[in-house]
């Protein structure tokens, strides 16, 4: 049911012939501060005026029926009446005017007819019976209260196409679940759209649960993936810096390794060079031999004792003249 709701603890449905009596009760109610629904004005029944009335239904806590002649006779009311029943709201009949013919007695609703009515007559104590009727209306006071309120919003979580948003939980489930299992004997009883409403909450509430409960292990987990790529990283971190000292303990050693190598090679070419050295020099006595037996046989062919000679000849030494190594024999 679609309307405008206007909590009120009382919902006044009457005739338009006892007008004067619903005023003087209205009155009554709003002097001990009640708040109450009632249609004082005479609108043509259309769609939009119906869902209205149906609201106000909806979020009263008790539905005053105002019966009389005209009332059982008007089909407005009869709806009104039905809507209240089918609602499962407290229903409270009270008599203004007395039903006489059998016909009208027929035309009584079956849930106005299994209540006890008050007499609000001319004849009967207003103040006394009115004083009655609130005694009637606060009794289980908080218990009809809720059944009113979790009945507009179980229709209202139906108007919405039964959104999600619109249940229960939390504090508010907890006290409807209570609600419910405290139900027993009292009147009005709790509907099938309450079932409905709050199985449909607590369903809704293990579902959030379990995505609660799922989110939590997912971020559990999440949360270990990213501490073990942290440590893998640390981990790898240090072993890359572990491996870069190893390459540059490697390079250093490779290169004194190099030196090593260099150093070597130029000894090696030290000694190579020595070597040189020394052939050279052996090469230079060889020749100087070479030389000096060549000259021992010059000497021998020529005459001269090569005993005179000496067995080296330095390179630096100046060559005697060939005069002198051969003298011409005077005449």
């Amino acid at each position: 049911m679609v309307g405008h709701y206007n909590f009120s603890d009382v919902f006044i449905s009457y005739s338009r012939k006892d007008s004067d009596f619903v005023h003087r009760l209205d009155a009554a109610f709003k002097a001990h501060n009640r708040e109450v629904w009632v249609d004082f004005e005479d609108i043509p029944l259309t769609a939009d005026w119906l869902n209205e009335i149906f609201a106000g239904i909806e979020a009263a806590n008790t539905f005053l029926a105002v019966i009389s002649p005209d009332y059982v006779r008007s089909s407005i009311v009869e709806r009104e009446v039905e809507h209240a029943f089918t609602q499962g709201k407290r229903i409270v009949p009270i008599v203004y005017r007395d039903l006489v013919t059998d016909e009208d007695k027929e035309r009584v609703h079956p849930a106005l007819a299994t209540h006890n009515w008050l007499f609000f007559r001319e004849s009967d104590d207003f103040d006394e019976t009115f004083a009655a009727l609130l005694k009637s209306l606060d009794t289980d006071l908080d218990y009809v209260s809720l059944h009113t309120e979790l009945l507009v919003k179980a229709n209202e979580w139906e108007s919405k196409g039964f959104d999600d948003s619109f249940l229960l939980y939390g504090t508010p489930l907890r006290e409807a679940q209570a609600w419910l299992a405290n139900s027993a004997g009292k009147q009005p009883p709790p509907t099938e759209q309450h079932r409905n409403y709050i199985a449909a909450s607590e369903r809704f509430v293990a579902r959030r649960r379990r995505r609660m409960t799922a989110f939590a292990i997912y971020g559990v987990v999440v949360l270990f993936l990213a501490l073990f790529a942290l440590f893998e990283a640390r981990l790898a971190s240090r072993r890359a810096t572990e491996a870069n000292n190893a390459l540059l303990t490697v390079t250093a050693e490779a290169d004194i390794i190099a030196t090593q190598r260099q150093n070597d090679r130029d000894l090696r070419m030290t000694i190579n060079a020595e070597i040189a050295t020394v052939t050279a020099e052996h090469i230079i006595i060889a020749t100087e031999s070479a030389i000096h037996d060549a000259l021992v046989a010059t000497l021998d062919a020529v005459g001269i004792d090569a005993q005179s000679v000496p067995t080296t000849i330095p390179f630096d030494a100046t060559p005697l003249p060939f005069d002198d190594l051969n003298p011409t024999p005077t005449p």
